[in-house]
């Protein structure tokens, strides 16, 4: 059915620097922010394969790995939440006036791979951007401070995992970054 690539992106090459037009701004992961952050997780990947709005219990879900300190998201100062309602009927879970998010990075930390990968790495298990924000490179901004968040926390590598057929053109993305298949998987299924 589908086709993936684990990226591998090592650390000791040099890193651009990316900035943002005002009003973007890119600030640390934080509670307040948290579901503000997933409602934009869920227009960014409405049109990805398999995809799943998701709801407040399922998004907090199986996070044993996140990395708060390695995560981040993308704010329009310019706009503000008058609740939430007008994204998803009944979803009252961001209050009023909560900053609008519209790209988010979420990261990983997977110290027990470690020692057997032969490597340490900042894993990047979501990077997604608004659609009405697509174009303004924000995925880069906060791909690019992901990297060097990393570095500086001694890693090694930035990793991630892509679907190969991924309709927002991310493999292209993270080839200009600097980022190399290490393997990949495939997934097969049987229609019922």
């Amino acid at each position: 059915m589908r086709y993936y690539a684990n990226l591998l992106r090592d650390l000791a090459a040099p890193v651009p620097a990316v900035g943002l037009e005002p009003p973007l701004r890119l600030v640390p992961w934080t509670d307040a922010l948290e579901d503000a952050t997933r409602l934009a997780r869920n227009d960014a990947f409405r049109d990805h394969w398999g995809s799943q709005p998701r709801t407040p219990e399922s998004w907090r879900a199986y996070r044993s790995s996140f990395a708060p300190d390695w995560s981040f998201v993308v704010v329009d100062e310019s706009v503000r939440y008058p609740g939430s309602e007008h994204e998803q009927p009944g979803d009252l879970t961001v209050p009023p006036g909560t900053p609008y998010v519209v790209g988010l990075h979420r990261a990983g930390r997977y110290e027990h791979d470690w020692a057997t990968q032969g490597y340490t790495a900042g894993y990047t298990e979501l990077l997604g951007v608004r659609r009405a924000y697509r174009g303004r490179r924000i995925a880069v901004a906060l791909l690019t401070h992901a990297m060097r968040v990393y570095a500086d926390g001694g890693m090694q590598h930035a990793e991630l995992d892509v679907d190969t057929d991924n309709p927002t053109g991310a493999p292209a993305l993270y080839a200009r970054l600097g980022y190399t298949k290490s393997d990949g998987s495939t997934l097969y299924a049987i229609e019922l």
